[in-house]
């Protein structure tokens, strides 16, 4: 089907995750060092205290996101906060211990995180961002979740029950089934997909309402967490079904065509890719383009040839109402081979309308309900 004439959309609630601003401090001071001592766990929802931030527990699993499980921790207030004489420490669901709790040192800057490795490398999943600590011996987590504990000293929770309050517990968090928790247990996780605690580490007390599920964003002292590896999905996933923008905007995604149409000159610097196999009288992804403008002299580098099957990795952005791939220096690659053939149409091809000084590709207008 055609590209469709699409709206703005707004910010990532990944990225205003990361980039909202500390809360003033409310903990109890070293003299004279500006660093705050982490107090007892509390309902904490402005933001006063370190807060376990994210939970990933299905590192170098089938599927996984990144090769290793990982706890990060968040200080949501205007002082360092020192870490030494805390421990991390996690059980299963059930409230078997994962083993001893793990000795934390260093400190928690200002408004900043702080990344612990749980875990030994896996054979799936990219690297992490480099981890503030790793704990040794290794604590395994369940990808579907269990219990993370911030604990004063090293002694390890042997009960069950709500955690809410206790004395020797900083901050705490029970996953899926768990048979500890904060009034109530948060989501339960896989390998696509972490429990996140809100941009600004509110803590009510409550994982059920302070945890929801997003895909990892794993953060270390140094501040942004990496990009997210590419994800493979075909051209009617990135257009949208009946969507006014893509989905997937911002992402960065692999997938693969046939090109229909190519602009080498004309000043529309791009080409058309259509999925393998589609068009004529049966569709099927009614209401999602199949078709998608490659857009950028690194893409037509590649020299795309309408015929070719061709891979491209890019972000997904919006131009003028037209979602595009905007791919970088060999974000494009010939696959070579006999593709399965596509019928291209004017209502399933992008048409350049040069207008003004307008330099991209554009498509037909049509009504909204035929795509």
């Amino acid at each position: 089907m055609p590209v469709r004439s699409k709206l703005p959309l707004s910010s990532d609630r990944r990225a205003l995750r990361r980039a909202a601003l500390p809360l003033a401090a409310g903990a109890l001071a070293l003299a004279g060092t500006g660093v705050l001592l982490a107090p007892a766990a509390q309902a904490n929802p402005a933001g006063t205290g370190l807060v376990i931030s994210e939970v990933y527990g299905a590192g170098g699993n089938s599927g996984a996101v990144y090769n290793a499980d990982f706890v990060e921790l968040y200080n949501p207030t205007a002082a360092d906060i020192d870490l030494n004489g805390l421990s991390v420490h996690y059980r299963s669901t059930g409230g078997s211990s994962g083993g001893n709790p793990y000795a934390l040192s260093g400190t928690v800057a200002a408004g900043g995180h702080f990344l612990i490795q749980m875990t030994g490398a896996g054979t799936n999943g990219v690297a992490l961002p480099t981890p503030d600590a790793t704990a040794l011996p290794v604590l395994n987590m369940a990808g579907g979740g269990g219990q993370v504990y911030l604990l004063n000293g090293t002694t390890p929770v042997t009960d069950t029950g709500d955690m809410a309050g206790r004395a020797d517990v900083v901050d705490m968090v029970g996953l899926a089934s768990s048979s500890s928790f904060e009034t109530a247990t948060g989501p339960t996780t896989s390998a696509s997909q972490s429990a996140q605690r809100s941009a600004a580490g509110t803590d009510t007390d409550n994982n059920a309402a302070d945890f929801s599920l997003a895909a990892p964003t794993p953060t270390n002292g140094g501040g942004a967490p990496p990009p997210p590896p590419p994800s493979e999905v075909s051209i009617a996933e990135i257009q949208g079904t009946d969507a006014a923008v893509s989905p997937l905007l911002g992402q960065t995604v692999i997938t693969r065509g046939v090109v229909t149409a190519a602009y080498p000159t004309g000043g529309f610097n791009g080409f058309v890719i259509q999925t393998e196999g589609t068009g004529g009288g049966t569709d099927a992804t009614p209401g999602a383009s199949d078709a998608v403008y490659v857009f950028g002299a690194a893409g037509m580098a590649a020299d795309p040839q309408i015929g070719d099957l061709v891979e491209v990795t890019a972000p997904v952005q919006e131009f003028a109402g037209l979602t595009e791939l905007v791919p970088a220096t060999g974000g494009v690659v010939k696959l070579g081979g006999t593709p399965q053939p596509v019928t291209p149409s004017p209502r399933r091809t992008p048409r350049p309308r040069p207008t003004g000084r307008r330099t991209r590709a554009s498509c037909s207008p049509r009504p909204t309900t035929s795509r």
